[in-house]
């Protein structure tokens, strides 16, 4: 391993915590290289991972050993050392220390664009494709979804076909398998981008420049998103917990998901909710909010972790409740704004639709859209994969500058039937596969 090339305070940098995720993979050096998956944690004290198997077999520490643990996201491998201070047998768990410094080693040139468009795989250049869902980009390569197993495995050739967000279309593009990963129903395939089709990574390359360029970098939306977080839960999220007939607000530490059941890690309750100590086995309904959903799972009291964590297994899935309207969501979308003029459209802006519904749009800009407030335009979209959206009216509700860019806020008017199907296409297949 090369010398790093950041030593972080991971007690005091919150943008180690955020590099933190449920469902990533980690590397364990003890009795040679072990493999296992973060499953919760909790700022500074400790992090929890699935016990590593050896032979088939879940290993068996001690308490207070010494472990070097490495994982990779954003194109950085982050490596530190840790000591188990519990390990837990039902289920395998293990609580580890939270690192007090931890090594950085950049691996990737280039940052990802978040994404979330369809595309397809393919084992050959003619051979039968696949759909998933393209979930970030770089020059370099792309991580993608996908809802079944294929037969391809690290080191192996692949053909990946798409349309960027400009109604550029990228055909049978050369790539190798560089990442493998389950996760519940879906693979994550990492796949590295051959540099011999110059026409199709100068097509990337020319989108992902005017992304930045528009962006100025802004971390939200030009950094890689190789999380696995899945839609309805996400680390330190406040829920409350309806147990012994009383409800207390908690904070998520992590899950496990695996088909329809798995578990939650939540703080257990403050002496300040004077809740009465439930037994083992107790049962608990835990609602939480995200993306404009309310959702409700039943649960049971399972386990209280070392007094710190109350674990909550659950059967099935949660149930849902929309508390908006419309659904909502993020995406990277260049945009053009017009203006009717006597002479015809005359253009007043461009910029990247960052959220979308059927009622409107959110748009960041590096430069001012010279419309006032509540007056008519005219925008041109690309739905990647659905179609383009042209000379749809809608009026500006609000404009905001901000440190080196500017943020606004539009609703449609009059939304025309074929973009409403289309818009309604793209929702559908966000919805499907978002792991917001």
């Amino acid at each position: 391993m090369p010398e790093p090339t950041e030593i972080i305070n991971a007690i005091q940098s919150k943008t180690f915590r955020s590099k933190i995720h449920v469902g990533t993979q980690i590397q364990i050096e003890f009795m040679g290289k072990k493999f296992s998956i973060i499953r919760g944690t909790k700022h500074p004290h400790f992090i929890m991972i699935d016990t590593p198997l050896s032979k088939g077999k879940h290993l068996v520490f001690d308490n207070q050993k010494k472990i070097m643990l490495r994982f990779i996201f954003e194109g950085v491998v982050y490596g530190f050392e840790t000591v188990i201070l519990k390990q837990f047998f039902h289920p395998h768990i293990l609580i580890l220390k939270f690192p007090s410094t931890v090594s950085a080693f950049n691996l990737r040139k280039n940052k990802r664009v978040k994404l979330l468009i369809p595309i397809f795989i393919a084992a050959e250049a003619k051979g039968q494709r696949y759909q998933g869902a393209l979930m970030n980009i770089s020059e370099e390569g792309c991580l993608l979804s996908i809802r079944m197993k294929l037969k391809l495995n690290c080191g192996d050739p692949c053909y990946v076909s798409f349309e960027l967000p400009t109604g550029k279309k990228i055909n049978s593009l050369m790539g190798e398998i560089v990442r493998v990963e389950d996760y519940e129903e879906s693979i994550i395939y990492g796949v590295k981008f051959s540099e011999k089709d110059l026409e199709h990574i100068g097509q990337i390359k020319t989108f992902l420049k005017y992304c930045r360029i528009i962006c100025l970098e802004e971390e939200s939306l030009i950094l890689d998103s190789e999380e696995t977080e899945s839609g309805m839960y996400k680390l330190g999220q406040e829920v409350s917990v309806e147990i012994n007939k009383k409800t207390i607000k908690s904070t998520l530490r992590g899950w496990k998901k695996v088909r329809d059941e798995g578990y939650l890690l939540v703080d257990p309750p403050k002496k300040t909710d004077e809740i009465e100590v439930p037994k083992l086995g107790s049962g608990a309904y835990v609602r939480c909010k995200a993306e404009g959903i309310l959702y409700g799972i039943e649960t049971k009291l399972v386990a209280n972790m070392a007094g710190n964590i109350w674990m909550l297994s659950f059967k099935g899935d949660a149930m849902e409740h929309s508390i908006r309207m419309n659904k909502r969501f993020s995406c990277i979308i260049p945009v053009s704004i017009f203006v009717n003029k006597e002479k015809g459209f005359e253009s007043i802006g461009k910029g990247l639709i960052t959220d979308i519904s059927m009622n409107g749009v959110a748009i960041i800009s590096n430069k001012e859209i010279t419309l006032a407030e509540n007056k008519m335009a005219v925008m041109n979209f690309f739905l990647a994969g659905f179609g383009v959206i042209e000379y749809l009216k809608f009026k500006l509700i609000r404009g905001e500058k901000h440190e080196g860019h500017y943020e606004y806020a539009g609703t449609f008017l009059e939304l025309r039937e074929k973009d409403e199907k289309k818009l309604n296409l793209f929702f559908d297949f966000c919805g499907d596969w978002s792991f917001e």
